[in-house]
Protein backbone atom coordinates (compact mmCIF):
# COMPACT_ATOMS: atom_id res chain seq x y z
CA UNK A 1 0.00 0.00 0.00
CA UNK A 2 1.00 3.78 -0.97
CA UNK A 3 0.92 6.69 0.85
CA UNK A 4 -1.86 8.99 -0.83
CA UNK A 5 -0.23 11.45 -3.14
CA UNK A 6 -1.12 15.05 -4.47
CA UNK A 7 -0.97 16.27 -7.13
CA UNK A 8 -2.18 18.66 -9.62
CA UNK A 9 -1.96 20.27 -13.05
CA UNK A 10 -1.51 23.53 -14.23
CA UNK A 11 -2.70 24.68 -17.53
CA UNK A 12 -1.13 28.01 -19.40
CA UNK A 13 -2.80 29.09 -22.02
CA UNK A 14 -1.48 30.54 -25.80
CA UNK A 15 -3.66 33.04 -27.85
CA UNK A 16 -2.75 33.22 -31.46
CA UNK A 17 -3.01 35.67 -33.18
CA UNK A 18 -2.84 38.59 -30.92
CA UNK A 19 -5.32 41.74 -31.79
CA UNK A 20 -4.74 43.88 -35.14
CA UNK A 21 -6.18 46.34 -36.40
CA UNK A 22 -5.86 47.56 -40.37
CA UNK A 23 -7.02 50.16 -41.91
CA UNK A 24 -9.66 51.08 -39.64
CA UNK A 25 -10.69 47.27 -39.35
CA UNK A 26 -10.69 45.35 -36.05
CA UNK A 27 -9.72 41.51 -36.45
CA UNK A 28 -11.11 39.70 -33.87
CA UNK A 29 -9.56 39.06 -30.61
CA UNK A 30 -10.10 36.47 -28.37
CA UNK A 31 -9.29 35.94 -24.40
CA UNK A 32 -9.10 32.29 -22.51
CA UNK A 33 -9.46 31.27 -18.76
CA UNK A 34 -9.09 28.63 -16.95
CA UNK A 35 -10.09 26.43 -13.59
CA UNK A 36 -7.30 24.19 -11.80
CA UNK A 37 -7.17 20.84 -12.59
CA UNK A 38 -6.79 18.91 -9.14
CA UNK A 39 -7.40 15.61 -8.71
CA UNK A 40 -7.03 15.65 -4.88
CA UNK A 41 -5.22 12.30 -3.27
CA UNK A 42 -4.36 9.21 -5.46
CA UNK A 43 -4.14 6.31 -3.39
CA UNK A 44 -3.41 3.85 -6.31
CA UNK A 45 -6.28 1.43 -5.93
CA UNK A 46 -8.58 3.00 -8.96
CA UNK A 47 -8.82 5.63 -11.09
CA UNK A 48 -8.81 8.84 -10.21
CA UNK A 49 -11.05 10.99 -12.51
CA UNK A 50 -11.61 15.16 -12.58
CA UNK A 51 -12.51 17.87 -14.42
CA UNK A 52 -11.65 21.42 -15.56
CA UNK A 53 -13.34 24.10 -17.37
CA UNK A 54 -11.91 26.32 -20.39
CA UNK A 55 -14.13 29.63 -21.19
CA UNK A 56 -12.67 30.94 -24.44
CA UNK A 57 -14.03 34.94 -25.39
CA UNK A 58 -14.15 36.75 -28.21
CA UNK A 59 -14.61 40.83 -29.13
CA UNK A 60 -15.84 39.28 -32.43
CA UNK A 61 -17.97 35.95 -33.70
CA UNK A 62 -15.20 33.39 -34.16
CA UNK A 63 -14.53 29.73 -34.42
CA UNK A 64 -12.15 28.94 -32.12
CA UNK A 65 -10.10 25.93 -31.85
CA UNK A 66 -8.80 24.63 -28.46
CA UNK A 67 -5.94 22.09 -28.56
CA UNK A 68 -3.19 21.41 -26.30
CA UNK A 69 0.85 19.78 -25.77
CA UNK A 70 1.29 17.02 -24.26
CA UNK A 71 2.54 18.57 -20.79
CA UNK A 72 6.49 19.14 -19.91
CA UNK A 73 7.21 15.04 -18.84
CA UNK A 74 5.73 13.38 -21.97
CA UNK A 75 6.79 13.44 -25.53
CA UNK A 76 3.24 12.10 -27.06
CA UNK A 77 -0.17 12.32 -26.16
CA UNK A 78 -0.51 8.34 -25.58
CA UNK A 79 0.16 8.46 -21.54
CA UNK A 80 0.65 12.44 -20.47
CA UNK A 81 2.88 12.09 -17.10
CA UNK A 82 2.88 14.52 -13.85
CA UNK A 83 6.26 14.52 -11.98
CA UNK A 84 7.23 14.48 -8.47
CA UNK A 85 11.16 15.37 -8.62
CA UNK A 86 12.20 11.95 -10.59
CA UNK A 87 9.50 9.83 -9.70
CA UNK A 88 6.05 9.99 -12.65
CA UNK A 89 2.67 9.64 -12.62
CA UNK A 90 0.56 8.62 -16.09
CA UNK A 91 -2.61 10.66 -16.82
CA UNK A 92 -4.36 11.75 -19.67
CA UNK A 93 -6.80 14.41 -20.98
CA UNK A 94 -9.96 14.42 -22.66
CA UNK A 95 -12.64 15.69 -24.95
CA UNK A 96 -15.47 13.97 -23.65
CA UNK A 97 -16.56 12.36 -20.40
CA UNK A 98 -16.07 8.79 -21.58
CA UNK A 99 -12.46 9.38 -21.62
CA UNK A 100 -12.04 7.72 -24.72
CA UNK A 101 -10.86 10.93 -27.20
CA UNK A 102 -7.20 11.98 -25.96
CA UNK A 103 -7.44 15.77 -26.16
CA UNK A 104 -3.97 17.26 -28.05
CA UNK A 105 -3.58 18.82 -31.06
CA UNK A 106 -4.68 16.88 -33.59
CA UNK A 107 -1.76 14.64 -34.22
CA UNK A 108 -0.50 10.93 -32.90
CA UNK A 109 -4.24 9.83 -32.88
CA UNK A 110 -5.38 13.09 -30.41
CA UNK A 111 -8.38 15.34 -31.07
CA UNK A 112 -8.63 19.06 -30.44
CA UNK A 113 -11.94 20.58 -29.63
CA UNK A 114 -14.01 23.74 -31.13
CA UNK A 115 -16.20 25.62 -29.01
CA UNK A 116 -15.84 28.95 -25.97
CA UNK A 117 -17.28 26.83 -23.17
CA UNK A 118 -15.02 23.51 -22.79
CA UNK A 119 -14.59 20.70 -20.40
CA UNK A 120 -11.54 19.43 -19.73
CA UNK A 121 -12.08 15.50 -18.95
CA UNK A 122 -9.06 14.22 -16.77
CA UNK A 123 -7.65 10.63 -15.27
CA UNK A 124 -4.97 8.98 -13.70
CA UNK A 125 -5.00 4.99 -14.22
CA UNK A 126 -5.27 3.22 -10.93
CA UNK A 127 -2.65 0.64 -10.21
CA UNK A 128 -0.01 2.84 -10.30
CA UNK A 129 3.13 2.25 -8.10
CA UNK A 130 4.88 5.53 -7.32
CA UNK A 131 6.29 7.79 -4.61
CA UNK A 132 4.81 9.36 -2.08
CA UNK A 133 4.64 13.66 -3.13
CA UNK A 134 3.02 17.12 -4.48
CA UNK A 135 2.37 15.41 -8.59
CA UNK A 136 2.14 17.89 -11.02
CA UNK A 137 2.47 19.07 -14.87
CA UNK A 138 2.05 22.07 -17.30
CA UNK A 139 -0.11 21.74 -19.97
CA UNK A 140 0.12 24.25 -22.87
CA UNK A 141 -3.59 25.86 -24.49
CA UNK A 142 -3.29 27.27 -27.69
CA UNK A 143 -6.46 28.59 -29.04
CA UNK A 144 -6.64 28.85 -33.07
CA UNK A 145 -9.21 31.12 -34.90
Amino acid sequence: MMNGLKHGLWIIVILVPTTLQAAGIILPSCSVSATPLNFGIYWGTSTLVSTANITVSCNLPATTRVQMDPGLYSTNFTTRKMAAGKSRLNYNLYTTSARSNVWGDGTGGSWTVTGSKLTVYASIPGRQVVSPGNYSDTVVVTIIW
